[in-house]
């Protein structure tokens, strides 16, 4: 775990909570690059520890509960690709309720919809009965985002991730979803999670492995912590 950052984190996320316009453009300037940091990393303990000092926090804004829905859907992700099923459905379920809570207090808030229909999406891959669930919810707020902001990379990412997963009967399209992931990639170089959905599509185009197996291994040679190469490594058998 990196201590340094940790130990930053009560500032960083009292300088995001904060409603004065002072603290705000102290937050632009420089708290959110260390925790948006984080919350692209696979470090479960500076998760967790941002979770603490969310939870020991009197502040009940918007921003509050868009960066603990934020800081639970990663912690879900990690929690998920460790095999922790009851945990990352847990973590999953708290971010999606966050979401709700700030798109209460703004309906437009585009932020938290999105949020709110990718921690959706995920849950509705935990069976069946959670994709009966959840599976209409999320595809609910993802019309909604479409109606929005269609070209946001949000939008375009849960675009790109149904038609990766979806069977071809129900619109998936796996070479439309490569080309999704791609651009998104190219738009986002310091995102590690898009490289690997690259590698995904890849690997599951017929003659892709190759490059797939590529693809992880390169990901893996810089950063050899990413939890998410190391699955679709495994799960691809790359």
């Amino acid at each position: 775990m990196n201590m340094k950052r940790l130990r930053l984190l009560p500032a960083l996320i009292g300088a995001l909570l904060t409603t004065t316009s002072q603290m705000g453009q102290a937050a632009t300037k420089s708290a959110p690059a260390t925790l948006e940091e984080t919350l692209r990393s696979y470090d479960e303990s500076a998760l967790t520890g941002a979770l603490e000092q969310l939870s020991s926090s009197k502040a009940n804004n918007l921003n509050r509960h868009i960066v603990r829905g934020k800081t639970l859907f990663r912690l879900g992700f990690i929690q998920e690709l460790k095999g922790e099923k009851k945990e990352a459905r847990e973590s999953l379920e708290a971010a999606a309720e966050e979401y709700t809570k700030a798109l209460a207090m703004d309906t437009s808030s585009f932020e938290a919809l999105a949020g709110r229909a990718m921690a959706y999406q995920r849950l509705s891959t935990f069976g069946f009965s959670a994709g009966a669930s959840f599976g209409p919810k999320a595809l609910k707020d993802l019309k909604k985002m479409r109606e929005n902001r269609p070209n946001h990379h949000y939008t375009r990412f849960m675009d790109s991730y149904m038609k990766l997963m979806a069977p071809a009967l129900f619109g998936g399209d796996v070479a439309e979803a490569l080309e999704g992931f791609e651009q998104l990639r190219k738009e986002f170089p310091n995102d590690p999670d898009f490289p690997v959905y690259v590698a995904k599509a890849h690997a599951k185009m017929k003659g892709g492995e190759n490059t797939a197996r590529e693809i992880i291994d390169s990901v893996l040679t810089r950063s050899p912590d990413n939890l998410f190469a190391k699955h679709v490594k495994e799960e691809y058998k790359l």
